[in-house]
């Protein structure tokens, strides 16, 4: 099972989403949706503005709806991290997952364990019906933990 739409695909599905909402159809647009299908990981607004303002005339009021219009044709997914309040985006994903933060260096990475949503998926809550998870995992990354291990070592 693949992760997520080709880059292809994710154009292909925007452009059928632009024409139906009656929206432009932009080079800024689709720029902003090959960043994020182009490139793997979790990005704030102003990392999306500060790579595509190297080679278009973009505003980061284009940005924010740009993002908006592609959360809302499931092409990319918004994440708050309790910790920063900071929305990330990142490519939608058909395989189910949840969040590692690292705490020192804020590094985020995706975690896919079938079984915790399984089990997730399985709990019963009343007065409830349950469409999908999301776990926040924090700690420090193998990265940070190496190199407090470094320094106490020099000390």
């Amino acid at each position: 099972m693949k992760d997520a739409l080709s880059i292809e695909e994710a154009r292909e599905r925007f452009t059928e989403y632009l024409e139906v909402n009656k929206c432009r159809k932009t080079m800024e647009r689709f720029a902003i949706l090959e960043f994020i299908y182009m490139h793997d990981g979790h990005y704030c607004v102003d990392d999306i503005f500060s790579m595509l303002q190297q080679k278009y005339r973009v505003s980061k009021a284009t940005v924010y709806n740009t993002l908006e219009h592609l959360c809302k044709a499931n092409l990319v997914m918004r994440n708050v991290f309790e910790r920063e309040a900071i929305a990330y985006y990142e490519r939608f994903t058909l395989r189910p997952h949840h969040h590692v933060i690292c705490l020192k260096c804020g590094s985020i990475s995706n975690w896919y364990d079938d079984e915790v949503i399984s089990l997730l998926q399985s709990k019963k809550i009343r007065n409830f019906r349950l469409q999908e998870t999301s776990l926040h995992l924090y700690g420090k990354c193998i990265r940070c933990k190496i190199a407090k291990r470094d320094k106490s070592k020099q000390a």
